[in-house]
């Protein structure tokens, strides 16, 4: 790879190379974090309306969405429960180790597998650059219900052009819902480390307010 890198690059373009090693380094990440959230919910078994383990894996490869076009990416989103449950997401020690390495501060210890298959389509649909991206997460939390928009703000984290998603976070932070309040604020890197002083302040505060826990808040003891 850094062979590859100084052959597109010319011979003294240091920052050229710079870039093209942090869009490989996060293409790369994008990757390791769609499989790991395959094989997870893949391995969670269903119940039995869903035929067990075995239903759940053939509904679960149906939400590969690989070059999914966009108006079908909303209708998708909306069905994946049907498509992959609403269990949590069985972990072992070694999956929440592997999401970690993937995502540093990355806990998917709390969610379901419907989350984890939504974001799969989000995550998996192409987006050129970040005014895409954000176009499409406003209009999905523009029309979803309580359930969707836990699972939107649980996915802060993993999502591409994350400078572009501050403002997003913050009206998470600014919901009179409890869980998507939580789903900003619970093992959750991106508030510690994309939020400003007011914005993180205020998240603070509010779990306070709320009698939300503060533990699980990342970064709050720096």
């Amino acid at each position: 790879r850094v062979g590859e890198l100084h052959a597109e690059a010319a011979p003294r373009d240091h920052a050229g190379i710079a870039a093209q090693f942090r869009r490989r380094h996060a293409q790369l990440g994008r990757h390791q974090i769609e499989q790991l959230q395959f094989r997870l919910v893949d391995s969670t078994p269903g119940d039995r309306a869903q035929g067990g383990r075995g239903g759940r894996t053939t509904r679960c490869r149906s939400l590969r969405p690989f070059r999914l076009a966009e108006r079908d990416l909303y209708l998708a989103f909306g069905l994946a429960p049907r498509k992959v449950g609403k269990e949590d997401l069985r972990l072992e020690p070694a999956d929440l180790e592997e999401a970690a390495r993937a995502r540093p501060g990355w806990s998917p210890r709390l969610w379901t597998v419907e989350q984890a298959g939504r974001l799969l389509l989000l995550l998996s649909a192409p987006a050129a650059n970040a005014e895409t991206f954000r176009a499409r997460l406003d209009q999905l939390c523009a029309t979803a219900e309580v359930g969707e928009l836990t699972a939107l703000y649980r996915g802060l984290p993993l999502y591409p052009f994350p400078e572009a998603q501050v403002a997003r976070a913050a009206e998470g932070v600014r919901s009179n819902m409890r869980s998507v309040f939580e789903a900003v604020a619970h093992e959750n890197p991106y508030p510690a480390e994309r939020l400003d002083e007011g914005a993180w302040n205020q998240l603070v505060l509010k779990a306070l307010f709320v009698g939300s826990k503060l533990w699980p808040i990342q970064g709050l003891e720096r």
